[in-house]
């Protein structure tokens, strides 16, 4: 059952009162504001949460970076996460022969079975005049602690999805998720 909540204000006509304007300027507000606080629980989100930095991996079958670089980076609020993620291929990089590439979450999503938790992807086809192509990334609710991209076909982001991936290509992915804690 939901709890319910029940705002008293039976101050504010008073503090009301108290409320005057001069050249343009109001002054007694702050007492207004002051008894909503009191009545009114919420959780304070600081506008400075830092974002943290990790060191995503790759998974796949014959999925390797080589020398490709690979970074993200999060921030967490609540049990929300957003998380960042940039590969930037190498000539070494490898994404094996099929199957779907995995990209490593900093912190496991929700035991939610079966929700799905969905962000944006894009990748750049550097040796294509910079193609671009959009794609949705992916995490399980089942406590999962990877992600994986699908494209404008609805396949899996693999060694030839969306285009065939050569040296300095570019994959990006932004995810919004619940943690498990």
């Amino acid at each position: 059952m939901a709890e319910q909540a029940s705002i008293n204000l039976s101050g504010l006509p008073k503090a009301l009162e108290s409320i005057s304007v001069t050249d343009g300027q109001a002054t007694g507000i702050n007492t207004i504001v002051a008894e909503f606080n009191k009545q009114v629980p919420y959780t304070k989100i600081s506008q400075d949460t830092a974002w943290t930095a990790y060191a995503p991996t790759l998974g796949g079958t014959g999925v390797a970076i080589g020398n490709g670089t690979i970074s993200g980076r999060y921030v967490r609020v609540g049990r929300h996460i957003t998380v960042v993620v940039k590969l930037i291929l190498g000539l070494t990089t490898t994404f094996g022969t099929a199957g779907a590439v995995t990209i490593s979450l900093p912190v496991t999503t929700g035991a939610d079975a079966g929700m799905f938790f969905e962000g944006a992807a894009h990748s750049v086809d550097v040796s294509d005049s910079n193609k671009k192509y959009i794609g949705a990334c992916y995490a399980d609710g089942g406590g999962a602690s990877v992600m994986q991209v699908a494209g404008h076909a609805a396949s899996w982001w693999s060694v030839s999805v969306p285009f065939a991936w050569t040296n300095l290509d570019e994959w990006y992915c932004q995810l919004t998720y619940e943690s498990a804690s």
